[in-house]
Formats: C-alpha cells, structure tokens, sequence
C-alpha cells in the first residue's frame, strides 16, 4: 500500500511538473504564437476587428464572455482567446469615450495602441505588426 502511495505521490509530481513547464513556456513563448492562432489571424485579418467589436459589444466588455465569444466566432485557442478578452476590457475601460462613437477612429485606435496593445503583444506573444489591426 505504502509503495502504491508512493506511486500516486510521483505521478502526481510529475503531471504537477509537466503542467508547470508547459505553462512556463506557454508564456515565455506566448499564448497566440503557435500555428493555430497564427492561421486564424492571417485567415480573419480583414474581419478580426469586426469580430472584437461584436465581442466587445455583446459581452459589454466583460473579459470572460469576451474571450468565450472570440473561441465561438474564431476558434481561437483558450488560451490566445483570453489575452482578447483582457484586450476588448481594457478598451472598454480605458478608451471608453474615444471609441463610444466610432470603434475606428483615430483617437479610439490611438487610444487602444497606447493603453491595451503592449499587454496584448506580451500576452499574446506575437508581434504588433503580426496582429490583425486593432
């Protein structure tokens, strides 16, 4: 029984472990920088913002739902799909009066560059550039 315990005990170490690991290198390496995601950014590159707004939209920025509804409509991973939720909050919260009237104005895109894109590309582990447009 002892050695049965023991068993359990290291395998549960082990899966602890490998989780912790995958995790580390989830982050360093980011959570959209993997094929998948890459794939659909290039694949929904003229429509992504549409999709973000409707998100931002239904969701009435809400990170959770947010991230839920960028899975639904775009099967992004979860774990991509949470730094957009993180994103589409941060807009609503911090660029609020600049997007209210007009999503892709200047002073809404400005605004969303300035406030919410440097967490977005640390999240995300993509690139400015590699991201589809704000």
């Amino acid at each position: 029984a002892a050695a049965a315990a023991a068993a359990v005990a290291a395998t549960r170490a082990a899966v602890s472990h490998s989780a912790a690991v995958r995790a580390v290198v989830a982050a360093r390496d980011g959570a959209c920088n993997n094929a998948h995601d890459l794939g659909v950014f290039a694949a929904h590159r003229n429509d992504f913002r549409n999709v973000t707004e409707k998100c931002g939209r239904d969701c009435f920025g809400a990170k959770e739902c947010s991230a839920k509804c960028m899975v639904e409509q775009l099967a992004l991973t979860e774990a991509c799909s949470v730094c957009w939720g993180d994103t589409i909050f941060c807009v609503a919260k911090q660029c609020f009066t600049e997007c209210l009237g007009d999503s892709r104005s200047a002073a809404c895109i400005n605004c969303n560059k300035q406030n919410c894109m440097p967490a977005l590309v640390a999240c995300t582990g993509v690139s400015e550039d590699d991201l589809p447009p704000p």
